[in-house]
């Protein structure tokens, strides 16, 4: 392959490496978390919640470092020794390509809308009463968001 149609390297390399070590790092979480809900300690382990709480934007992290991988490493073909990526752009009009957006833009707040509002009624309404004792109670737990509200009794 000649030089200048050799993608960035180094770019690809880390790329690579950041997304499979995100990959590995949630599996380990969630081996450590299985094996804390064995010897059922899943809810008193401050250091999981922490783990869990700080591994949460990396799943998009993970990602961007894919894409990156993806996109870096082909450059400059979109098929390899056949079409290059600046020849690989449409020709489709501008008020086409803004009319199709705006039609995306509206389609997902709808459904976006949607999912709300639907997920803020089943928060409003409350676990159903066959639905108390389906999963495991959680033990010395002190965050507020997990306390009966005031006037409820504990089943």
């Amino acid at each position: 392959m000649p030089d200048e149609d050799q993608p960035p390297v180094a770019a690809v390399f880390f790329a690579f490496r950041i997304m499979v070590g995100i990959g590995l790092l949630t599996v380990l979480l969630g081996l450590a978390s299985l094996v804390l809900r064995w010897r059922r300690r899943l809810f008193e382990s401050r250091s999981l919640l922490r783990a869990t709480v700080a591994m949460g934007p990396l799943g998009f992290v993970a990602i961007v470092a894919g894409w990156v991988t993806t996109e870096v490493g082909r450059q400059p073909y979109t098929v390899y020794g056949w079409l290059l990526t600046g020849n690989s752009a449409s020709p489709v009009d501008a008020p086409a390509v803004a009319a199709s957006l705006t039609a995306f833009v509206i389609v997902y707040c709808v459904v976006f809308g949607f999912g709300i509002w639907y997920l803020l009624r089943m928060m409003r309404s409350g676990p159903a009463a066959t639905e108390s004792g389906s999963i495991d109670k959680p033990r010395n737990l002190h965050s507020s968001f997990l306390k009966q509200p005031a006037g409820k009794a504990e089943s």
